[in-house]
Formats: C-alpha cells, structure tokens, sequence
C-alpha cells in the first residue's frame, strides 16, 4: 500500500567523537551532518506500494565502535503514523584499538512487553533493564527509552530509587520523527561484589494503545556509559495493535 510523508531518523552511538558527515538520499532531502551530529533526519516523501530506495550514510569513525539504528516512519491512506522499521547497524574500525584508557565490558540491555500485542484503547506495559553483572564499573549510565507517539506514555517508574546511587528519568520529551524519548541516568553499575554494588537499572513505562488496529510499533531502549559496550546494548520491541 502507499506510504505519504515517510521520514527515515538515523542516530549514531558513539563513545569517542564519532560524527555523520552526510546523508545522501536517492529521493528527498536530509538534515546537514557534521562535527558533533549524531542525529539526521531525512524526508523522503511519498513512495507507491512495492517502491524502494536508498539513503547512504557517511559516519567519519574514531577509535571505538559505533552503532547507527534508523528509524522509518510515515502516514498510511487514513492519515495514521506508523512505525514501519528500525535497523541497526554496528561497525568497529578494522585493526584499531579501542582508547588507552577505555573500559570494556558487557552492559546488555533486555526489554519486554506486557501483554505483546495491546487491542485498540488498551493499556501495557514496556520493561527495559540495563544490567552490569561484572566486577568493572559502568559510570555515568545513560539509558535512552524511545517510544512511537502514536503509543500514550501514562507513567515512568525507574529503580533504584532509593540509596546514594539512586536512579532518575526525565520527564517524556518529544524526540525525531513520531517519538518520546524517556531520558533515565544513574551514576553507576556493577562493581567488586564486596560493595554491594547495583547491577540493574530498570525502567518501566506504562503505555495506552490508539483506537485503531492494524498498527505496528518499535519502543526501544538504549543505554550507554563512559566506557565500550561489548555487549548488545539496545533492546527493541514489537508492539501491534489488532
């Protein structure tokens, strides 16, 4: 079926100053890269069922790994937005070393949605946790929940709440292209066992699907720290409405 006013949101994840030079799409026009941007946006327009093309993204590397994820959206026939897909792509520069002075270790991230699929009107729940089992600590921990606008945010609870390393979320804000973007940071994860140390970071958010079925969403969630994660640190779910 036709697609109208589909926009496709890249945003790299970088540990060391890694920046998109240029997006250059086959149809439409994208936002300007540079040093510092992480975030495009390109407006591809209207595409007819079966069409395809392609946007070719120019990241200038550093050191360290780096993930790019884009996001695509548009309106179908009914004037609906809809979330139609979300890659990732990770690339470590061949032969070169991560920073001197970079920690490397595991900080998963898992999510999961409760119940999986939502009927039109209904209420859920999306549960994304950040977890460091090692004795190395993960410091000053990011975690990034990006939720489809088309989903209702109703609460964010995050924990641990409570102690000297407690964890807080900003309040929803809007993000790019159809998104919420829930902004969650804790001062630390993991650490020598003998200290007791936290070792997840929760956060769950209760949602409301739209009086419309058919529909298709991708929440996600990523987090990051000072530090290389060797792990899969994004986690994205696929919530339809029947």
């Amino acid at each position: 079926f036709p697609v109208n006013g589909i926009q496709v949101n890249h945003t790299l994840t970088t540990t060391d100053g890694a920046f998109i030079i240029v997006a250059e799409p086959a149809q439409g026009i994208c936002t300007a890269g540079g040093t510092r941007v992480t975030n495009l946006v390109c407006s591809v327009g209207n595409m007819a069922g079966g069409a395809t093309t392609t946007i070719d993204v120019v990241v200038q590397m550093q050191k360290a790994q780096i993930d790019l994820s884009s996001r695509v959206t548009g309106f179908d026939a009914n004037g609906d937005s809809l979330v139609f897909k979300l890659e990732h792509r990770t690339t470590t520069p061949p032969g070169t070393p991560p920073p001197a002075d970079a920690v490397k270790i595991p900080v998963p991230v898992t999510g999961q949605a409760t119940p999986a699929s939502l009927n039109p009107g209904q209420s859920g729940i999306l549960t994304f946790s950040a977890s460091d089992n090692t004795n190395t600590v993960a410091t000053d921990v990011v975690f990034t929940i990006t939720i489809d606008s088309g989903l209702t945010i109703n609460t964010v609870a995050v924990t641990p709440t409570t102690g000297a390393n407690a964890a807080v979320c900003n309040a929803p804000q809007p993000g790019l292209v159809n998104t919420n973007i829930i902004t969650c940071n804790i001062a630390a994860l993991g650490g020598a066992k003998s200290t007791n140390p936290t070792v997840t970071m929760q956060v769950i958010v209760g949602v409301t699907a739209p009086n419309r079925t058919g529909l298709t969403f991708l929440p996600s969630a990523t987090v990051n720290f000072n530090g290389i994660n060797t792990a899969n640190g994004t986690s994205t779910l696929n919530v339809k409405v029947h």
